[in-house]
Parts: structure tokens; C-alpha cells; sequence
């Protein structure tokens, strides 16, 4: 079966497309996606270990700073506690507590933990805080050393499973992949939702081949658009899929005229529909997705809202946005992808990549066709 596959997946031949469309074999999933992917970035295995102890020394590295900035902390903290060998006047506290209510309130950890987030954070840019409450957000991060903050995510990837999460088999794994990449790519960084597709990937192939598949993945133009932020294609992205759902499912118009793609969509996107929908649901549109490219991803997306539109259509858009980014769990794959069949992203004879490279920021006309 997998010699099948080899051979003929490029011929894009009747029988092969069939096998694609009905899912792929678990036990060749792995291999197949790997030839699909292609490593296009000429990545090797020795790379990626290269990577992954690049990856730990700067942990081990963070570790140490951040121990070192604890104890310097511990030497100098003002804070008011049992142990103080002074007295501190009423006047002398009031007037603490004044000053820290006047601090800023603390940053959240941002989505993307690339160079230029996490310079926005300098400490420098506002007050000490006290040892004892200090954010470790505000440390004195390298872009290459915000992978210390991945585990945050990590712990949510998957929880169902148990293998992903502090202790569990695949734990340390997961942090390596992630980790490895920030060091590969520093200029983008950690972003939410990057952990769901490196736990994908880790399911169905090593370590090693799934880093090579990761960083491919993520340099493919839907993507690599993003994870890097491109405003001015996600925007573009946002109206020709939004044309394309309303032709497609106009009992849903009202609706879609209300709710953003922003509001549901991205997250398909970050994590190529691994959290929204039942795994082996999400493993059915993978196939397609690396067979056909990320325009799939929009077929599938619009294919969701064709399933569930009896649903949807009595919906107010706060909570249509709630259902979408966590669809049901006893989600039919097979009608999903009736629904998906249907969905057509050709609007007026123009395929779905050339509607979003003629569409405006601000507005795209429905008849798309005058602009040609």
C-alpha cells in the first residue's frame, strides 16, 4: 500500500485521489504526509539535533538568569513581611502602597514571542516589580530564549490524551520540536497554536521527520502568512474566503455579515483544525490539506459551516464564534466531507488564489468579475 502511494501520489491518477479523499491508512499516514510536505527548505536530521542543544543551552541559560535575577531580587526586595528587622512607619507604607498603585499593570504573556514582542516588554520601560511578584514575562529574554515559555502551551495541547502534558511520554519531545524551531526561525518565534500542529506531526512520524514536515508546513504561503502576521494577505484571505462562504451557504449570510473570520478562523488556522475538531477528524482534513495545499484549509472551513448551518442560522455571532472554535465532539466525519464536496472556492470563473490576489483590503465587491 505504501509502494502505491510512493509511486503514484504525484501522478494525481483517479484511484490515487480516491484513496486521499477516503483517508489515509494510519499505519502509512506518516510516511505519505512526509512526501507530500517535501522539505523544500532542505532541512536535515543532524540540523535538527544541532538545534535542539542550541535550544537547551539557551534554557540552560534562562534558568541560570532567571535564578541569578531571583537571589539579586532577594537582596534588595523592600517587600513587607514578618521577617523585616525594622520598624516601618503607617506614613512610610501608605506611601509604598501609593507608588504601586500608580505602576503599570502587568503584561500578559503576547501570542507571538518573537524578537520584536518581546523587546515591547522591557523591563527598562517601567518600575521594579517586588521579588515575590514579579512577572517572569518582564525577564531580560533573547528572542531565541521565549521558547523557555512554551511549556504554557504545551500543558494544552491535546489534554485528552495524556501524553503531551509535564510527565507524560511525548512531553519532552513536543518541547525539543518547538524549542529546535525557535531557534531555526527567531524571527518568528513561539506563536499559540504552533504546539497542535508539531503534536500532529509527533503522532504520526519521529522527531526528526516531524521538525523537517513542521518547518516546511509553516513556510507554505497560507501559513508562513499567519504565523509571520501578514496583515495585508490574512485581510485578503479574510474577503475571498468570506465571498466564497456566502455563495456557498447564503442561509448563513446574515450571520457571516456579523461574525469576523477573525473570531473563529484564525484558530483553524494556527492549529490546522487539530483543536476544534476531533483528532481523527482533523487528521481526515490533513490529508487533504497536504495533498491540495492550504486553500483546503478554506474548503474545509466553509465545508464546517455548510454542516452545521440548521445549527448556526439561530445563532447570535458571540455565540456561533463559541461553537465554531470547539465543534462537537461527536462530529460526523464522513458528512463533514459530503459537505466539504459541495463547497466550491471558484467564484465567476476565478479560482480561490486569484480572487484573493484581486480583492481590496477594505472590501471585495460581489461581483468580482469587474475588476478583471
Amino acid at each position: 500500500m505504501y509502494v502505491f502511494f510512493f509511486i503514484n501520489y504525484r501522478k494525481n491518477n483517479k484511484r490515487t485521489l480516491e484513496l486521499w479523499w477516503s483517508g489515509l491508512p494510519p499505519s502509512i499516514r506518516g510516511k505519505v504526509w512526509q512526501l507530500a510536505i517535501e522539505n523544500k527548505l532542505k532541512i536535515t536530521h543532524q540540523m535538527y539535533q544541532e538545534y535542539v542543544a542550541k535550544a537547551k543551552q539557551k534554557l540552560h541559560e534562562a534558568q541560570l538568569r532567571r535564578k541569578r535575577l531571583k537571589v539579586n531580587n532577594q537582596e534588595t526586595c523592600d517587600c513587607d513581611s514578618d521577617n523585616v528587622k525594622f520598624d516601618v512607619t503607617k506614613e512610610e507604607k501608605k506611601a509604598k502602597t501609593d507608588e504601586r498603585a500608580d505602576e503599570k499593570p502587568r503584561l500578559s504573556i503576547p501570542r507571538n514571542l518573537s524578537e520584536q514582542n518581546l523587546k515591547s516588554h522591557s523591563t527598562e520601560s517601567g518600575p521594579k516589580k517586588c521579588c515575590s511578584k514579579s512577572n517572569p514575562n518582564l525577564l531580560d529574554y533573547s528572542d531565541e530564549c521565549s521558547m523557555e515559555l512554551i511549556q504554557l502551551d504545551i500543558a494544552r495541547t491535546f489534554p485528552h490524551l495524556c501524553i503531551f502534558q509535564p510527565g507524560g511520554p511525548y512531553f519532552d519531545v513536543l518541547h525539543e520540536l518547538l524549542a529546535a524551531y525557535v531557534c531555526y526561525r527567531p524571527d518568528i518565534g513561539y506563536i499559540q497554536g504552533m504546539s497542535f500542529i508539531a503534536a500532529v506531526l509527533i503522532l504520526n512520524m519521529e522527531a526528526p521527520q516531524a521538525f523537517v514536515c513542521f518547518a516546511n508546513l509553516l513556510d507554505g504561503p497560507v501559513l508562513r502568512a499567519a504565523f509571520t502576521r501578514d496583515g495585508n494577505t490574512m485581510q485578503r484571505l479574510w474577503q475571498a474566503y468570506g465571498l466564497v462562504a456566502r455563495r456557498s451557504v447564503p442561509a448563513l449570510e446574515s450571520l457571516l455579515g456579523r461574525l469576523a473570520p477573525e473570531l473563529y478562523l484564525l484558530e483553524w488556522l494556527y492549529t490546522a483544525f487539530a483543536k476544534a475538531m476531533p483528532l481523527d477528524a482533523a487528521c481526515r482534513i490533513w490529508d487533504l490539506f497536504l495533498r491540495d495545499g492550504g486553500t483546503f484549509l478554506f474548503a474545509a472551513a466553509v465545508g464546517i459551516l455548510h454542516l452545521y448551518q440548521d445549527e448556526l442560522k439561530d445563532m447570535d455571532f458571540i455565540t456561533a464564534a463559541q461553537f465554531l472554535t470547539k465543534l462537537p465532539e461527536d462530529l460526523d466525519t464522513e458528512a463533514l466531507f459530503r459537505s466539504i464536496s459541495t463547497v466550491s472556492l471558484s467564484v465567476d470563473g476565478m479560482t480561490f488564489e486569484e480572487l484573493v490576489s484581486c480583492c481590496e483590503l477594505d472590501t471585495l465587491d460581489e461581483d468580482v468579475t469587474v475588476r478583471l
